[in-house]
């Protein structure tokens, strides 16, 4: 966190994406889908952290920030500017403190440009919004980091991904919500006594979970694309995380410009042989990634040392 001194006043402001609050998330999320230049988000991003939103008031080509309730009455609003109860707000202070969310933001990769227009660069792992209700159907999401995701469900839920980015369909949206969001299996009160704090009380991933993306339909689109955000910033921290499977130049490894049909050669890399697919399927996506990044290594150890023909 950095600390913030304002108007007589102290504020804590996010350094990273996992500092934000939830509110401040669900803001920032509305803010992205609007459409909203990254500039625009950074200023309004910084009056909402310093406590500023709703208290701006503009009087006389300058702006005010007006405490207290009064602020939403202009009449009073005026009065206070008048009698100097009101503080001026510096449009350069606004920008510098918007300028501390600038990790949020990089310069657009394959455009040969000299201004280069900034894209989000989301790296979150935490999950804000861990329960979606949708009419009288609460389903769950992931834990932390997809620490209780299989790669089955990740591979799922990276398709859907790639699909909703070159097409911004939202069905493409709600079927990526669907990978990644299921209602709790149902146990007795004795069961659950026995139940892990850490265990993934989701039902099971299957074939068939696309039955619920009709859940996703009734629900806000802000909602949806939180769930696109969330797995993007563990998407991103996979790069970092396991950075030989983003780098690799191999088809059967290269995940960054991955498709549908990539995955299964992946996966069958992995394997080593048919009859263990559906075992590789199964195992936590960390446990997949560490697995198929170590491989990497090994490979080109070997390839290193091998004498040319």
């Amino acid at each position: 966190m950095n600390t913030v001194q304002y108007l007589n006043r102290t504020f804590s402001v996010p350094s990273s994406w996992d500092e934000f609050t939830n509110d401040q998330l669900i803001l920032i999320t509305q803010l992205i889908l609007s459409g909203m230049d990254p500039v625009r988000i950074k200023t309004i991003l910084a009056t909402h952290v310093i406590g500023l939103s709703g208290h701006l008031r503009p009087f006389a080509g300058n702006t005010y920030f007006v405490p207290g309730k009064i602020s939403k009455f202009q009449l009073l609003a005026f009065r206070a500017i008048t009698r100097k109860k009101a503080y001026l707000v510096s449009p350069e202070d606004i920008f510098f403190i918007s300028e501390l969310f600038n990790f949020m933001f990089i310069p657009a990769k394959y455009i040969e440009d000299d201004e280069k227009p900034l894209v989000r660069n989301v790296l979150l792992k935490r999950n804000f919004l861990p329960v979606i209700k949708s009419g009288k159907t609460l389903l769950y999401g992931t834990s932390e980091y997809y620490g209780n995701c299989t790669t089955a469900e990740y591979i799922a839920a990276e398709n859907h991904y790639t699909e909703f980015i070159n097409s911004a369909s939202v069905e493409n949206l709600d079927n990526l919500c669907a990978a990644l969001y299921r209602p709790i299996v149902h146990l007795s009160p004795v069961k659950k006594l026995f139940i892990h704090s850490g265990a993934d009380i989701r039902q099971p991933f299957d074939d068939n979970y696309l039955d619920n993306a009709s859940c996703f339909s009734k629900i806000p689109l802000w909602q949806k694309f939180a769930v696109l955000l969330m797995f993007e910033g563990v998407r991103n921290y996979f790069m970092l995380d396991y950075p030989e499977i983003y780098t690799s130049s191999d088809e059967a490894t290269d995940t960054e410009n991955n498709n549908q049909s990539a995955w299964p050669m992946v996966v069958r890399s992995v394997a080593g042989h048919v009859t263990n697919i559906e075992k590789v399927l199964s195992l936590n996506i960390h446990s997949f990634m560490f697995e198929l990044n170590q491989s990497i290594i090994d490979a080109r150890k070997v390839k290193s040392i091998t004498p040319k023909q």
